[in-house]
């Protein structure tokens, strides 16, 4: 069963129509076309019309997971399972693909995934002690081994990056930052990986009270430099928060957060607070 079946598969049993599903989050449009399998949706959006209509993340992940017999299909929504735990912070989500991917031939991208869903679990927690030191030792060296930076590696050090000490992270980053200067030229999957390296990196840079430097300049300008397209909306009002934070503009960065806040980014802010 696709995204676009299971949404309809719930809508009906809702008994709304098409408008009343995609509600102020996406067009009646937009989203029929999501139903018929022609646009995809990302995380966020799914997770608000979810949680418009309660229903829950893991019960309608699990029922999307259940009939693919294409591994490259089913890691795609393996990796939307992520997504989707990342952003509502849901261990339960996160326990319902550990258990699919047990299933699941130990490729390279399985393992990366079981490495991912460790590194989120103790994000959730907000414990990073939960990882072994085994365990966080060879999640270190599988990054910094690295010679061929690709969708996977990428997506894994951004999640990784208090892991390291900052210092180690601003050698990291500069080499990423280096190699994808020419965001725009990049698949829209890489964009959003850079994208979120420039974000996370800013937060951690923050957490670790560092001041302006070239690195934080460095990740600032990969933002800045993101076309002004809805797809970078998010990126670029981060880019913008951080920007004030490091001007000490703290009044201006409070406002950007009441504005996320209000347009129903609220876990989000939550998230940001909590590593001030």
């Amino acid at each position: 069963m696709t995204i676009g079946e299971a949404l309809k598969k719930e809508r009906l049993s809702l008994g709304l129509t098409q408008a009343q599903m995609a509600g102020d989050v996406l067009t009646k449009s937009y989203y029929s076309k999501i139903e018929r399998n022609i646009h995809e949706i990302n995380a966020i959006d799914l997770i608000n019309i979810l949680n418009a209509h309660d229903i829950n993340a893991a019960d309608f992940l699990n029922n999307i997971g259940k009939v693919e017999n294409n591994r490259e299909v089913r890691i795609r929504k393996y990796n939307y399972m992520l997504h989707v735990a990342y952003y509502q912070k849901d261990l339960k989500v996160l326990h319902l693909l550990h258990q699919m991917l047990g299933k699941e031939k130990q490729i390279d991208e399985i393992i990366d995934l079981e490495a991912q869903i460790e590194l989120l679990r103790a994000s959730i927690k907000k414990d990073y002690s939960l990882i072994p030191t085994s365990e966080r030792k060879r999640l270190k060296n599988m990054i910094l081994s690295t010679k061929n930076w690709n969708e996977n590696n990428l997506r894994l050090f951004s999640i990784a990056m208090q892991l390291f000490e900052i210092e180690e992270v601003n050698i990291i980053v500069l080499s990423v930052f280096s190699k994808y200067q020419s965001i725009n030229e990049l698949s829209d999957n890489f964009q959003k990986i850079i994208s979120a390296i420039a974000v996370n990196f800013l937060e951690y840079s923050h957490y670790c009270e560092v001041k302006q430097n070239k690195y934080t300049k460095a990740a600032i300008g990969i933002l800045d430099s993101l076309t002004e397209e809805p797809k970078n909306c998010f990126a670029r009002i981060m880019k913008s928060y951080y920007q004030k934070i490091f001007d000490d503009d703290i009044g201006a960065a409070e406002e950007i957060l009441k504005f996320l806040s209000e347009t129903g980014m609220s876990n989000i802010v939550s998230k940001i607070k909590h590593q001030k």
